[in-house]
């Protein structure tokens, strides 16, 4: 029996409130250009609000990409007499591109400061929008306002209309000021972006009583389009060390042969060429079985994934650029959940 399976393991940028407030860094992809920050000067404070530096590029139906801030909100500066309890921030959104979180979050480096939505989001199908309010007094100091983030837009829903501006109005007694996170064109044609799913041939290597362990036979790779997957992407084959004593990637005579990596055999097999938009190519991987006697005291499940670090920032994902199994039956409590 065999069976093909492919991993969903989309980079998600989509951030939980816990994640917010341990820490919003994620690796910054281009630089965000926007309006000249809205400063304000009334009643002895001065506030401002700029972009967070952290930006990721996003495919339009414009036929280019554009560099948007991860981050659904931004920098809040405040000097002078500081920002009281009560103030409002105002904010609007292109809803394809931002998913909100169930509660905003406002830090300054560990401290939390409370504040909350003065009801749901609206959201008509283009544009969302909801109004936080301060809870507590912001004495002087620079703090991070975090809504949500970028949605984790994959294949084939990854191309969405060029966003609005992301819009955010601070309330001060002197009357309401406004400034516009705009997204910035990269230069990038869509024509040059590049993808692929992974699907994997199974087949289960038993012993003994009903154990069983997946066995990946082959990795077969789709390219989206529209440009090609490049020469020189990797397919990384892992497989636990204790169940198989050897391991190779790759065709007849070009195969790549595995080594010991801590728990696991390991082997890289660099595509030698560059795989055409709908074009399918298969690889076979020979995963050898150890002479296999009872249970295992543990194993580490098998993962075939295609990565390509130097072509990364041309690349769409497909959320299918890994596939794993986990319902292995390598000892008594996986035997009694999976065995066959």
């Amino acid at each position: 029996m065999h069976c093909i399976t492919g991993l969903r393991t989309a980079r998600l940028i989509h951030l939980s409130r816990r994640s917010l407030l341990a820490g919003l860094g994620i690796g910054t992809v281009a630089l965000l250009a926007a309006t000249t920050p809205a400063s304000w000067a009334a009643f002895g404070v001065t506030a401002g609000l700029t972009p967070d530096p952290e930006t990721i590029d996003v495919a339009t139906t414009d036929g280019t990409t554009v560099a948007v801030p991860v981050l659904l909100g931004g920098i809040l500066t405040v000097s002078g007499d500081g920002l009281p309890a009560g103030t409002r921030i105002a904010v609007t959104w292109a809803s394809a591109l931002y998913a909100v979180e169930a509660a905003p979050v406002l830090t300054r480096g560990t401290d939390a400061f409370a504040c909350s939505f003065d009801a749901p989001p609206s959201d008509d199908g283009t544009t969302a929008g909801v109004t936080v309010v301060l809870e507590a007094d912001l004495p002087e100091g620079d703090y991070t306002l975090a809504l949500g983030s970028v949605r984790a837009l994959t294949y084939p829903d990854d191309v969405i209309d060029p966003p609005a501006a992301t819009s955010l109005t601070l309330s001060l007694p002197d009357g309401d000021e406004q400034v516009a996170q705009e997204s910035v064109d990269t230069g990038t044609s869509t024509d040059s972006l590049w993808g692929a799913t992974t699907g994997v041939v199974w087949s289960p290597a038993r012993w003994g009583a009903g154990y069983h362990l997946w066995n990946p036979v082959a990795v077969a790779i789709t390219a989206t389009g529209p440009s090609p997957v490049p020469a020189g992407t990797t397919i990384d084959v892992q497989v636990d060390a204790g169940a198989f004593t050897g391991l190779a990637v790759g065709p007849d005579g070009a195969a790549v042969q595995g080594s010991v990596v801590g728990e696991v055999l390991r082997a890289s097999y660099p595509l030698p060429d560059a795989v055409g938009a709908q074009d399918v190519l298969a690889i076979p991987v020979l995963a050898t079985l150890a002479d296999l006697n009872g249970e295992l005291p543990a194993y580490e499940p098998p993962l075939l994934a295609l990565t390509n670090a130097e072509a990364s920032s041309t690349q769409r994902l497909t959320g299918l650029e890994a596939a794993t199994r986990e319902d292995n039956a390598f000892d008594t409590a996986s035997r009694a959940r999976y065995g066959m």
